[in-house]
């Protein structure tokens, strides 16, 4: 009995498989890789940002002042850090 249900299972699943094809045909582009790129989709890289000069050194103040509330917070004056690697 579980063979003729197995057997069924399995020409259901090429039944819907020929279904989902025929529906994928009428919509071309619109399901993703298998059915093609989207119209107007690009393909690549996407477009390089670009941050202004005042940007980038709003940022770059922001960083620095949130390490020195970090030092601040340890307590970290320099010096008091772990020591520096002796080069070979």
């Amino acid at each position: 009995m579980r063979q003729w249900a197995l057997v069924g299972a399995r020409a259901r699943i090429q039944e819907l498989s020929a279904e989902i094809d025929k529906i994928r045909a009428m919509f071309p582009g619109e399901f993703g890789l298998r059915g093609g790129a989207k119209q107007g989709a690009t393909t690549g890289r996407r477009k390089k940002r670009k941050l202004s000069a005042a940007g980038r050194k709003a940022i770059s103040e922001a960083a620095k002042a949130r390490w020195a509330r970090q030092k601040a917070e340890k307590g970290v004056d320099g010096a008091g850090g772990p020591q520096a690697r002796k080069k070979r």
